[in-house]
């Protein structure tokens, strides 16, 4: 979400749709609770990013969906590092 984020402020005219494909179900369920929680600070900077970015544009949607594991799929191994580099 980070890199995404970072992305977007560069090109933040230009961009209208953000999707956020994630294989884990639990991270879905709870990237927009900020109540109190193991992962309360990652859906705080979630929250945060994706209020700023959506404000100022009523065209601007975030979109976050389910998709399965990205093994074998071009790019994986870089997501892997990026993630864990992020945790």
């Amino acid at each position: 979400m980070e890199l995404a984020r970072e992305y977007a402020k560069e090109f933040l005219n230009q961009i209208r749709r953000i999707f956020c494909c994630v294989d884990n179900t639990a991270a879905i369920t709870t990237i927009t609770d900020t109540t109190p929680h193991p992962s309360q600070n990652c859906s705080t900077r979630f929250c945060r990013a994706a209020t700023e970015f959506l404000q100022g544009d009523i065209h601007r949607e975030i979109t976050i969906k389910w998709m399965p594991g990205h093994k074998g799929i071009e790019g994986n191994k870089r997501a892997d590092k990026e993630a864990k580099a992020a945790a």
